[in-house]
């Protein structure tokens, strides 16, 4: 952990490489061997090993909410938007995976839904500028422009320190 701290993803992932060898059903050893293989820029080994991560241990949020993010960078969006749903279905109470998962919608053109998710985030964290700006996206993609407008003065306020917390 030490050496992928430090930068060292080839040294990270050789440390992993052991740890999965002893442990092969170790599904933190593979999730950490994964985002040392993502940082190294083995994408494909990456989110082999997110995936064997989640397949050991299916409850394990922050595995599928970084396979989520490597499926969405690498445009497979519907698999990352399952695995996102699966992870607000384990942690509901996360605001961030609401907007994570929004932002995956809003991305493959489900603006409605996107809108519900971005929402949500905000119901659970009314102080998020991030989902405020997101909405606001949502909002002015749906020709929602007044509402699209407030948002984004939502979101503004909130980043210069004038919103509530």
């Amino acid at each position: 952990m030490v050496l992928w701290q430090e930068g060292d993803s080839k040294g990270a992932i050789e440390e992993w490489d052991k740890a999965v060898a002893l442990a092969p059903d170790y599904a933190e050893a593979h999730y950490n061997r994964g985002l040392a293989g993502l940082r190294a820029g083995d994408i494909h080994r990456g989110m082999q090993e997110l995936h064997d991560a989640v397949a050991l241990k299916p409850n394990y949020v922050e595995a599928r909410l970084n396979l989520a993010l490597a499926l969405q960078h690498q445009g497979d969006l519907g698999t990352a938007i399952h695995q996102f749903k699966e992870a607000v279905k384990l942690q509901p109470e996360f605001a961030e995976t609401h907007n994570d998962l929004g932002l995956a919608l809003l991305e493959q053109g489900e603006i409605q839904e996107a809108i519900k998710e971005f929402r949500q985030a905000l119901q659970l964290k009314p102080s998020y500028a991030e989902a405020h700006y997101n909405l606001a996206l949502a909002l002015q993609r749906s020709g929602q422009t007044d509402a699209a407008a407030a948002e984004f003065q939502r979101a503004r306020d909130l980043n210069q320190g004038h919103g509530p917390n």
